[in-house]
């Protein structure tokens, strides 16, 4: 999957911690890019709230969701 997408959390801090915020209940596919536009990272998520085979990530209205792990492929970027 690789398109713009339609949540995103703001940048990681220095301990890789992150935010986002959702609108509400559903199922959100998770994504990482290195920057905004660019093409999704060879990551893999682990979490028991996330489907391993397609990233997706089921929320019902009102859950809070910590200490999802994300595990990327080192990669050289180009600038």
């Amino acid at each position: 999957m690789s398109h713009k997408a339609d949540y995103a959390s703001y940048p990681t801090d220095s301990a890789g911690s992150f935010t986002i915020y959702l609108p509400g209940g559903g199922t959100y596919y998770l994504a990482v890019k290195q920057k905004l536009l660019a093409k999704d990272l060879p990551c893999k998520f682990e979490s028991p709230y996330i489907n391993e085979k397609d990233n997706a990530l089921s929320l019902s209205t009102g859950d809070s969701i910590e200490d999802i792990k994300v595990i990327c492929k080192q990669q050289v970027v180009e600038n």
